[in-house]
């Protein structure tokens, strides 16, 4: 670490990756993973692979398959819910079941502003 620089929290960094991940394209995100790839020395090239691809016995998850669509998918179904709760007057149910998603996906900034959307 660097002794000029203070640390931050986990959750204030992982705010920031959040935050910054949500401000490339997935172009520009490849094109910074090949620019990391090209520094990689020989000797940590394999342990790059691995963390691109989640490789069991790495203890590291994959830098790959971002969830961000799959809540994207499930918006419409979860809208559905939303309007039928409301219908069957059972909106309360329906908004702490959605607390609870949203406490099950508490570290991810991008998941919880979806979710917010659905208040």
């Amino acid at each position: 670490m660097n002794q000029g620089t203070p640390a931050i929290s986990l959750k204030a960094f992982w705010d920031a990756v959040e935050q910054r991940l949500s401000a490339y394209s997935a172009d520009d995100l490849r094109a910074i993973l090949r620019a990391i790839a090209q520094q990689a020395p020989p000797s940590a090239r394999q342990e790059f692979l691995a963390r691109l691809t989640g490789k069991p016995g790495t203890g590291v998850r994959p830098l790959t398959g971002r969830i961000g669509p799959a809540y994207d998918r499930a918006k419409a179904p979860l809208r559905e819910l939303r309007d039928l709760a409301g219908a069957q007057g059972r909106p309360p149910e329906f908004q702490a079941r959605l607390a609870g998603l949203q406490a099950q996906h508490a570290r991810s900034r991008a998941s919880q502003k979806r979710l917010q959307r659905l208040r």
